[in-house]
């Protein structure tokens, strides 16, 4: 069987890159900012680093005068198109080469991505849409885990629609049918070989959804999970001592006809009037989702002893209807 080719990167990496394997070696190679696709299977971290900002970390806003016509806003900070595997191997690293370097740790590390959809007055966006944020997403097979799973990897999103208009300015009523979606490992099947004594976590923050126009806020659902396989199941192999954890917090959903603000413009439109309805929002939490409803299996092939928690704070839920027989 012929070798595996690797990109190899030994310094930070921020663009567009779509390879076979990759491997971020130590004293340098890793990813900021980049949007990953790996094709074939591997991708190695050897290495670990003590400034805060960890192995791989991404922080991007979605924000624009106007957004395009697609109604899915999926982002993924590394995505495996044929199952992928992950393997976090900082200990078999070159200990000797350089001397300025974080000493060796696989619980050292970090990998984290912030993403903030941020959808404002005057912009203009499709309802029923789907804003997705994934640290992980593999499709097409099973994701492995063929090291021990620790450090910590984490996924935060947060996401504003508010103010929304339509192309001619006037107020829309757009805040119906959303899908927020946010994950630290998303795959069809997930499958961790060795010990898991880590930190696994997913959360949704200060996500606020509003309506004006008619202020239906309604069938929006958010759903966060550290782990959500689509269909197989969540097998844990080795002994199982970590934490994982899922959390929704501050979430607004607010229905107000009389609260419309200025637009990019500075035009500030007139209050609209109007009946008002919060209704059928649903928010999920969960710490493992195993298959798309919870119709796959959670495997502890070995002992369990972890953490799992699911945790949701802070909901305000209102809606208020504006003008005479309203």
């Amino acid at each position: 069987m012929a070798d595996k080719q690797y990109f190899v990167i030994t310094s930070t990496y921020g663009g567009n890159l779509v390879t076979g394997n990759i491997i971020l070696l130590p004293g340098g190679g890793r990813l900021n900012n980049a949007d990953i696709t790996i094709n074939d299977e591997d991708l190695v971290i050897a290495g670990n680093y003590s400034d805060g900002k960890g192995n791989i970390f991404v922080e991007k806003t979605i924000f624009g005068t106007t957004i395009n016509s697609s109604s899915a806003y999926i982002e993924n900070s590394i995505s495996f198109t044929n199952g992928g595997r992950l393997n976090l191997s900082a200990q078999t690293a070159d200990r000797t080469t350089d001397p300025n370097q974080s000493a060796y740790s696989d619980s050292a590390i970090a990998i984290s991505s912030t993403w903030n959809h941020t959808i404002s007055t005057g912009n203009e966006y499709p309802s029923s849409a789907t804003y997705e944020a994934d640290m992980f997403k593999s499709t097409g097979g099973t994701f492995s885990v063929i090291s021990d799973l620790c450090g910590t990897i984490s996924q935060n999103q947060s996401v504003s629609l508010t103010g929304l208009t339509t192309s001619d300015g006037k107020a829309a009523d757009n805040s119906s049918g959303n899908t927020i979606i946010t994950t630290a490992i998303r795959a069809n099947s997930l499958e961790v070989y060795n010990n898991f004594n880590g930190t696994l976590s997913a959360t949704n923050t200060g996500t606020r959804i509003q309506g004006y126009a008619n202020a239906n806020v309604n069938n929006n659902t958010i759903r966060t999970a550290a782990i959500w396989t689509d269909s197989g199941n969540v097998t844990f192999g080795g002994v199982n001592t970590g934490t994982i954890n899922s959390t929704t917090e501050n979430v607004t959903f607010n229905a107000d006809p009389g609260t419309l603000k200025q637009d990019d413009s500075g035009t500030d439109p007139a209050p609209a009037t109007g009946a008002a309805s919060a209704t059928e929002n649903a928010i999920l939490t969960y710490g493992i989702l195993a298959g798309a409803n919870g119709d796959a299996s959670i495997i502890f092939q070995k002992g369990f002893d972890d953490t799992v928690n699911a945790t949701l704070n802070n909901v305000d839920l209102s809606s208020t209807a504006k003008g005479e027989n309203n």
